[in-house]
């Protein structure tokens, strides 16, 4: 594999990243956490009737979008 300037997720992590317990093993840190982080995230974010996004290239890095509805509070 040539070397990288960015930050990036393999494909087989990114498919993975969401689920409970998961924990990527491409990084060079320790393997503290218990992969229920990102699980959470996402649980929130779906509670809140909105979806998150993850994209990442090699080379240039990794892009987290997290959508979430606006609504009018008629009541303010």
């Amino acid at each position: 594999m040539p070397p990288t300037n960015g930050k990036h997720i393999i494909p087989a992590c990114v498919d993975n990243l969401f689920n409970k317990y998961y924990r990527g093993t491409t990084t060079r840190s320790s393997n503290l956490g218990s992969g229920l982080g990102m699980a959470i995230v996402k649980n929130l974010i779906l509670a809140h009737r909105g979806h998150i996004k993850v994209e990442s290239e090699i080379s240039i890095g990794t892009t987290v979008q997290i959508f979430l509805p606006y609504m009018i509070d008629d009541n303010a």
